[in-house]
């Protein structure tokens, strides 16, 4: 199940669809429903919490559990528009290479789609 999961989304925005309970997101993972993630939320939330593995530095600690990055919505979006969670996220990454850290989630999925 956890290679399912990783073989689908990059390891950042796994933890943090963890840490904001996105249901939705990790069940269009395969072989991962909605009872099983909403059970990976509960299980893993403290687990990738701020102290957990790959916590963000503790200043920016709280933006980071407060609000979703950017990429982590683009990646979203692109998955409401039909694409592959896998090829949402491959998009997204090359877009963030390109653009920056610094992009918005909008600059982000014009990227991705070429635009």
């Amino acid at each position: 199940m956890a290679l399912n999961i990783l073989s689908r989304l990059a390891l950042p925005i796994l933890r943090d669809a963890i840490l904001r309970g996105d249901v939705a997101l990790l069940s269009q993972c395969p072989g991962i429903g909605k009872k099983t993630a909403e059970r990976l939320v509960m299980e893993l939330k403290d687990k990738v919490g701020l102290d957990g593995p790959g916590a963000a530095p503790a200043a920016a600690a709280s933006v980071v559990s407060a609000q979703p990055s950017p990429a982590t919505d683009a990646v979203a979006a692109l998955i409401a528009l039909g694409f592959k969670p896998v090829d949402a996220d491959k998009g997204v990454r090359t877009a963030l290479t390109k653009l920056g850290a610094g992009a918005t989630a909008d600059q982000l999925v014009k990227a991705a789609l070429g635009r």
